[in-house]
């Protein structure tokens, strides 16, 4: 059954980063999570993780939703013959950040007078990180003096109050500092989940008179929420001295009632990814193969296209990193000018370099251009995927076999454009006419496949 959901709004700079990092340090000192706490923080990879220590379990994930980027942590705890599950959910959109926690039992959790401390620990655990947005009412794990928030207690009076974390309104007794609760324990165990304030006989009066309405007064407890009637409480009901569980289970459940109904849960999101994963690998199957395939050659097909998406996932990396290395170096004075036109990355900076070996090589070693060519040489490196595309061209093609999808993907990667006829493959590099090449579907030997790669590598190459 679920116990509690909250909802708590975090500052813009509350990141993914911040969310695991609080995780741990709830987990850490929540005394057998410890060991699995550790293991968290310890993991490289935080996103898309399963761990299980001991009592234990831990699962991670990221989801999207409409704009939403959405972070996911499920810990499952073993208590006595309970399952205890606590979701953390951070939601992300534009400069929004909402943290949901949904804490769920897996039976009658009246059979225990305590419960786990981790039950509400890890709303403590964020609420007192400092990364809670300031708002009304505050979010904090003491009691909060009412005056000051006059405007919020009469909209809260006036059954006006519109905030999903509910208002706990605690009174003195007359001509007395007392009150019918612990408010401080009270505050601490709410923090995160209702608001804690106190005032004495006079302040409720001042409300008194602003609304017409009675608000609690000389001992009396009032909680305040959405849409709803002002339950009160006072300290010579029947409650006696269970008047704080009362008071603390009637707020878990307003909260709970009024989060829960637009929250979004662990379960939803997972069950969305996993549909959306499943959409993929149908439409990957439409695409790929042909519905009249045997299951021999759809596996084949499904082989050679996680091979070709391995091999264009490695070529774009590669293509990133060069991308990185040229704007760490880009710092500098600009010597040359970019010139117009379509080119790949870091073209022109190695056909300057290669351009420079070769003019190098007519300079006598003594000589000031030697010394300031090797200088330059020195200072830059290639950053271009030009010996990546040859690379690619001579592994797919110097064999002189019929092309396969995986060579033809690969290709395509490094920027052919593959057209087919009859009998042939249009191998157009960069969409240039300049730049194409036949390849035969059904080479007759070895030497038509090195035939092509030595005219790539003759119009094509800038290493020389």
């Amino acid at each position: 059954m679920i116990v509690l959901s909250t909802r708590l709004e975090m500052v813009e700079s509350f990141s993914e980063v911040e969310l695991f990092d609080v995780a741990c340090k709830w987990l850490i000192s929540a005394g057998p999570c410890k060991p699995i706490g550790e293991e968290l923080l310890a993991s490289e990879n935080k996103l898309g993780i399963k761990l299980e220590c001991g009592y234990s379990r831990l699962e991670t994930f990221e989801a999207r939703r409409d704009d939403c980027e959405h972070y996911l942590i499920k810990h499952e705890q073993v208590f006595h013959e309970q399952t205890w599950t606590t979701e953390l959910i951070l939601r992300i959109l534009d400069d929004e950040r909402s943290l949901f926690i949904h804490l769920d039992c897996s039976r009658d959790i009246s059979r225990f007078d305590e419960v786990p401390q981790m039950r509400t620990e890890v709303v403590r655990a964020f609420v007192n990180s400092g990364f809670v947005k300031n708002g009304l009412p505050p979010v904090c794990d003491k009691p909060i003096e009412a005056e000051g928030l006059e405007g919020l207690l009469v909209s809260a009076v006036r059954e006006e109050y519109s905030a999903s974390m509910p208002i706990v309104l605690v009174t003195r007794y007359f001509d007395s500092m007392g009150y019918a609760v612990d408010e401080y324990g009270l505050a601490r165990s709410l923090a995160g989940i209702a608001a804690v304030l106190v005032c004495d006989s006079e302040y409720t009066g001042l409300l008194k008179e602003r609304t017409g309405a009675r608000p609690p007064y000389n001992g009396a407890v009032a909680i305040y929420s959405a849409n709803g009637k002002p339950r009160i409480y006072r300290g010579t009901d029947s409650f006696g001295g269970e008047l704080d569980k009362e008071i603390l289970k009637d707020a878990q459940r307003l909260v709970t009632a009024a989060v829960g109904a637009t929250a979004p849960t662990w379960k939803q999101l997972h069950v969305e990814l996993v549909e959306e994963r499943e959409k993929e690998k149908a439409l990957l199957l439409d695409v790929a193969f042909d519905e009249n395939e045997s299951l021999e050659d759809r596996l084949r097909h499904a082989m050679e296209r996680i091979s070709a998406l391995v091999e264009e996932n490695r070529i774009l990396r590669s293509k990133n990193e060069a991308l990185e290395l040229a704007l760490d170096r880009g710092d500098g004075e600009c010597i040359i000018k970019k010139a117009p036109g379509e080119l790949y990355e870091g073209e022109e900076n190695d056909l300057i370099l290669s351009s420079l070996r070769i003019a190098q090589r007519g300079y006598g070693p003594d000589t000031r251009a030697y010394e300031l060519s090797e200088k330059l040489l020195e200072a830059n490196a290639e950053v271009g995927i030009g010996k990546e595309i040859l690379a690619v061209v001579k592994n797919t093609l110097s064999e002189g076999r019929s092309p396969r999808e995986t060579d033809l993907a690969r290709l395509r990667s490094v920027g052919f454009e593959v057209v087919a006829d009859a009998n042939h493959y249009k191998l157009r590099f960069a969409g240039s006419e300049k730049y194409w090449f036949t390849l035969s579907k059904t080479p007759s030997d070895v030497r038509s496949g090195l035939n092509t790669v030595s005219d790539v590598v003759r119009m094509l190459s800038v290493y020389k």
